[in-house]
């Protein structure tokens, strides 16, 4: 599962409700040894909650121009620090 999550994390991520359910999910599996169909099973009903025809939270782009902007603004500065 870990290695699903790292491998697909671009293809599969659009909004930050997809990006909660995908960290979610890996850290039940990787992190606290849930096994993994129970930890897909769960994300699978978080994913269902977050959805925009439920709660329609997180429904926001994932990368947009303006905040992977600052992300990368601050990275830099965390180098020029280090």
């Amino acid at each position: 599962v870990g290695a699903a999550c790292v491998i697909l994390w671009e293809s599969a991520i659009n909004t930050t409700a997809d990006a909660m359910v995908f960290v979610f999910a890996g850290s039940l599996a990787c992190f606290f040894k849930i096994q993994a169909p129970i930890a897909i099973f769960a994300g699978g009903v978080l994913g269902a909650i977050l959805f925009k025809d439920a709660a329609s939270l997180g429904q926001v782009e994932y990368c947009e121009q303006a905040g992977y902007e600052k992300i990368l603004d601050a990275a830099r500065m965390l180098v020029w620090f280090a």
